[in-house]
């Protein structure tokens, strides 16, 4: 799903400019909504992008950014895979 979600961002992307360039209105929506979900395939797939609770940002100004637990569990999925 990952490279799926990430065909259908660059075809959104790509949408989104055509509209830009052929409409006479502003499509500020159509753009916040693109941006956020350029975000959450970030968060999702690559650094986790959420912190929630106070204790949650004292270990991100400790660590710093980290990767998302589905990242990881993806990456251990693929080493596991490649043992076997």
């Amino acid at each position: 799903m990952k490279k799926t979600n990430l065909v259908l961002l660059i075809l959104a992307s790509g949408l989104w400019v055509i509209q830009w360039v052929f409409s006479n209105e502003g499509n500020w929506w159509a753009l916040f909504l693109l941006v956020f979900a350029i975000g959450e395939h970030i968060n999702y797939y690559h650094t986790r992008l959420s912190y929630q609770t106070p204790a949650e940002w004292k270990d991100w100004k400790k660590r710093g950014w980290q990767r998302s637990v589905l990242a990881r569990e993806l990456s251990n999925h693929k080493r596991v895979k490649q043992i076997h």
